[in-house]
């Protein structure tokens, strides 16, 4: 199980999202708008995994906390009556976005918490060539959502 249980809200756009950076948060937005519909809920900021304490006189309340400190996040988790997406949102995603996709999918399976089918999901607002042939490779969604082209503002008539 996750460290905490997942808190579900419905899905759709928020004030904020747990631990999401602001530029990483806009890129999430364009992902709520483009699939506005498709899933009933989201849960953010999920904590998988987390290592024990080595300190013999730790309190339960003391392991819970070190094991949720130390535990991978998930930005975003989405679903629907059919799918789990474990979604990592990154500006830019490299390397790093995909290693990161692949731990969830690990210790999510390990965990056994989900109740449906898991699917990796990248959502960024751009990736190179070689990290769309790794995400196909891997089975690892990618959804690339760039900013608005909002014209040169110098020129922008009002």
């Amino acid at each position: 199980m996750p460290v905490k249980p997942l808190v579900w809200v419905p899905f759709g756009p928020r004030a904020s999202y747990p631990h999401m950076a602001k530029h990483d948060a806009r890129i999430w937005e364009r992902f709520i708008a483009r699939f506005a519909g498709n899933f009933d809920d989201a849960a953010y900021d999920v904590a998988l995994g987390g290592s024990e304490t080595s300190d013999p006189n730790a309190t339960e309340a003391d392991r819970l906390m070190w094991r949720f400190n130390t535990a991978k996040r998930i930005d975003a988790v989405v679903r629907n009556r059919d799918q789990i997406w474990l979604c990592e949102v990154r500006k830019g995603s490299g390397t790093d976005a995909i290693g990161q996709v692949m731990v969830h999918m690990i210790l999510s399976e390990l965990d056994k918490w989900a109740d449906r089918p898991l699917v990796a999901t990248l959502v960024t607002d751009r990736a190179d060539n070689d990290i769309r042939t790794v995400c196909q490779s891997l089975a690892i969604q990618l959804f690339e959502l760039p900013e608005p082209d909002v014209g040169d503002p110098a020129r922008r008539t009002t």
